[in-house]
């Protein structure tokens, strides 16, 4: 509203401008690719793209969807000087026609009752036909010379441009985007549902191409994993040394707290995303570790002989101070990073936000929360539960033995001999302190992770003609089948090749990548998507080093790269 309204001050702008369009730019992110490909026509080709592209964008989960990989039209308009001559008009007057009569500009607005209507001269033209009706000659006496009757029209495509191909099929990529709050996964089920629906010409082909909610779900189900892993753990533990009951509610801490932060991540303007997912993972190590100590201590009490009521409060009484001071160091380590400046610090604060938001809900939980559901709860020592009460009971005098015979002994040879224990103490921190110095620990702020997308590019001389990018294209691509043929061979182990001359693809590598590919007749470039690990049995890089060694040295070559890897 503000940049609207010092737009709206100004005075001095024409007359004749249209009135300036104030708008909030939202940031897009690609999503994912949709190939159309196949040995047809590259009108064809072209068409097929558009009329699915069209079909996408029809979608209402879909806002933008751009085609890539498409030649340049062109339009050429050939006249020999003989029917120049013949009809007495020269080259420059040809062409003023030709511009004249193609263009597209604003004529105004009408203000109506039911709105402001923008008035346009619309004259655009885009097909050799439709050029073809122009006319060049009027005569006296009516007769038209119309642009067909002189001249020889082709629809074409530009030369030398970026051409890319699908397991070596000429092929065409559409690249969908996400905006604003639209999430990788409804717009992946989008396109693969409207694929499904879709059928294409005959020798067509459309497939998706870079899924990136394929990282997106990847995290959600490593946090699934990791939390119903953590659930039972702790479940099983706490029953075994503990109590059923008891580890039951101490378990529950951990749904508990995590959707107590689910009600405060809207004030802070947080999602569900790469990052705090990220921040999930990390914090559910530790959600817990207060209710455990709380919840042992009561049993502790219960142990002593207090009542299930006066056990759960004197428990929880004994052990609140340092259960609080704990949870705040903790949140005092991650607190710094809510005053992170720049973009960075914009991208990382959602960690901070999550992990604070659960630590604190966490802290309420064990000390209000959990001791009110120990206070109901008793021992039953008949039935079932009275045969696992008898078992714990075996458990726990196994656990009491250990502790007096190795546990207690050492803390007090330990404090008998203090100077020994500070030395040992005080030399290991030398060692690591020594180790960090000498270089032995490594120090990345990204650390490289393995990708599915291996990729070959060729830099050539620039003003190299296209041509010599399709032969090292080919070359590439020639030993890139060889190599996925030695190492399992066929759809087993790849989703597809793609390469490209004439430039580079865009994005890939990794599951933030979404920049656009770069341009360039000296550019060549193939991409293969392997499949995850787990379904190949070779990782990323041992297939870039094979392919890298089949492929050899390059004669004329200012640079060959292979990527298999992002981060770092």
């Amino acid at each position: 509203s503000d940049v609207r309204g010092a737009i709206d001050r100004i005075r001095s702008l024409p007359e004749e401008v249209e009135r300036p369009i104030v708008k909030l730019m939202q940031t897009r992110q690609k999503s994912i690719s949709v190939l159309v490909y196949g040995e047809v026509d590259p009108e064809l080709l072209r068409k097929q793209a558009e009329i699915i592209r069209s079909g996408l964008v029809a979608n209402t989960l879909i806002t933008q969807a751009e085609i890539t990989g498409l030649p340049l039209r062109e339009i050429a308009v050939e006249i020999t000087e003989t029917n120049q001559r013949k009809y007495g008009v020269t080259l420059q007057e040809i062409a003023q026609k030709i511009r004249n009569s193609s263009i597209e500009l604003p004529s105004g607005r009408i203000r109506a009752a039911s709105g402001e209507l923008l008035i346009r001269t619309d004259q655009r033209r885009e097909m050799g036909t439709e050029f073809g009706e122009i006319v060049i000659v009027g005569r006296p006496d009516g007769t038209q010379v119309k642009l067909k009757d002189m001249a020889t029209i082709t629809d074409a495509f530009q030369e030398d441009q970026k051409e890319t191909w699908f397991n070596g099929e000429p092929a065409i990529e559409i690249e969908v985007f996400r905006v604003g709050n639209q999430t990788p996964i409804e717009i992946t089920e989008a396109v693969e549902g409207y694929l499904e629906e879709t059928s294409t010409a005959p020798g067509i082909t459309a497939r998706t191409w870079s899924d990136r909610s394929e990282a997106f779900i990847g995290r959600i189900s490593l946090l699934r994993k990791n939390a119903i892993a953590g659930l039972i753990l702790v479940f099983v533990v706490l029953g075994i040394f503990l109590e059923l009951r008891l580890a039951f509610w101490v378990m529950m801490g951990i749904p508990i707290s995590f959707l107590g932060a689910f009600l405060f991540m809207p004030m802070f303007d947080a999602s569900i995303n790469m990052v705090s997912m990220f921040a999930f993972i990390l914090v559910l190590g530790i959600v817990v570790d207060d209710a455990i100590v709380v919840g042992e201590n009561i049993f502790y009490r219960r142990r002593q002989g207090d009542d299930a009521l006066t056990a759960a409060i004197a428990g929880a009484r004994e052990v609140a101070t340092p259960v609080f001071f704990a949870i705040a160091t903790t949140v005092a380590t991650f607190g710094p990073l809510l005053f992170v400046p720049g973009f960075m610090g914009k991208v990382f604060t959602v960690i901070p936000v999550i992990v604070i938001a659960v630590l604190v809900i966490s802290l309420v939980e064990s000390l209000y929360i959990l001791p009110a559901h120990l206070a109901h709860s008793g021992t039953d020592t008949k039935g079932a539960m009275g045969f696992v009460y008898r078992q714990q009971e075996k458990v726990s005098r196994f656990l009491e033995r250990g502790i007096a015979r190795l546990y207690i002994p050492l803390a007090k040879l330990s404090a008998r001999y203090r100077y020994v224990t500070l030395a040992l103490a005080v030399g290991s921190i030398i060692i690591t302190v020594g180790a960090a110095m000498g270089g032995a620990f490594k120090f990345s702020f990204m650390p490289k992770l393995q990708s599915d997308f291996v990729t070959a590019t060729v830099r050539l001389p620039l003003g190299t003609p296209l041509s010599e990018a399709k032969s090292f294209r080919d070359l590439l691509q020639k030993r890139v089948d060889e190599v996925l043929q030695e190492m399992g061979g066929g759809e087993s182990v790849h989703h597809g090749v793609l390469s490209v001359a004439g430039g580079t693809a865009g994005g890939g590598g990794g599951p933030g990548g979404s920049r656009g590919g770069d341009s360039g007749t000296h550019l060549a470039q193939v991409r293969v998507n392997l499949k995850p690990m787990g379904v190949r049995t070779f990782s990323s890089e041992e297939f870039a080093d094979r392919w890298r060694t089949a492929v050899g040295d390059l004669v004329g070559v200012e640079k060959l790269s292979f990527r298999y890897s992002f981060g770092g």
